[in-house]
């Protein structure tokens, strides 16, 4: 009977070394996937007529190739949605039948987050940040003026622009639909409408992450960071373009 073993390759792909009473097979070009290779209970092997039989031991282990955690216990970091989080630790843990890998217990300081967020560690180092500084949050501001005109008339496709905003979380974006939302409103307003609900839904939660780091960086209220911002503006404030 032909056996295989999995030996690692450049951290991702493992070749299948390929052994027959005793001796290695040459075989050139030829590498799995771990995660193909402990799916299969039988390798189908390119030029031979023999199915090759995966070793249970090999098969049936749960591995998974984790980063190095980027950030520490104690750390606070920025996450997308859940705003400015506290890690409280970093622990293996496993979901269903996937393999076990370590995780970011993450307790998020907003009123409206989750209590408890877990993230892979691997995922983790890629969408959690580090806090603005003081200097970071004035440039940010400085730069908001570049985004002239993402106003757009029809609602449907200025909700899609404006969710697209807050998903990127380019702040400084942010800054100038922030403005243009007060515009339109104060316009809707002085012409005895209503604000769009939906312009109002994206503003609530446009301010709640800005001024959320903002005022956590800059030790200011909601209100402060508000004013913070305004001096920096180019316009008296932020209903004004």
């Amino acid at each position: 009977m032909f056996f295989c073993e999995l030996f690692p390759f450049e951290n991702t792909v493992y070749d299948v070394i390929i052994t027959y009473a005793g001796s290695d097979l040459a075989v050139t070009s030829l590498s799995y996937s771990l995660k193909e290779a402990l799916s299969m209970d039988r390798a189908v092997i390119p030029g031979f007529r023999n199915r090759i039989h995966i070793p249970a031991s090999i098969r049936n282990r749960n591995v998974s190739h984790a980063e190095k955690p980027k950030y520490s216990c104690g750390d606070t970091v920025m996450h997308p949605s859940e705003g400015i989080c506290n890690i409280e630790k970093i622990t293996p843990m496993r979901f269903g039948d996937s393999p076990e890998e370590p995780y970011y217990v993450l307790h998020p300081t907003m009123d409206k987050a989750s209590n408890v967020v877990y993230m892979p560690v691997n995922r983790g180092n890629t969408v959690l940040r580090q806090l603005l500084c003081e200097a970071d949050i004035e440039e940010i501001i400085s730069r908001s003026a570049e985004y002239d005109g993402l106003w757009i008339d029809d609602s449907k496709q200025r909700k899609d622009s404006f969710t697209k905003i807050l998903s990127e979380g380019n702040y400084s974006k942010m800054i100038r639909m922030i403005q243009e939302i007060h515009i339109h409103s104060d316009l809707r307003i002085a012409s005895g409408k209503r604000p769009c609900q939906t312009d109002e839904t994206i503003l609530e939660e446009a301010e709640s992450l800005l001024h959320q780091e903002f005022s956590y960086v800059l030790q200011l209220s909601n209100e402060d960071t508000v004013e913070y911002i305004r001096r920096r503006l180019s316009a008296p404030n932020l209903s004004e373009a």
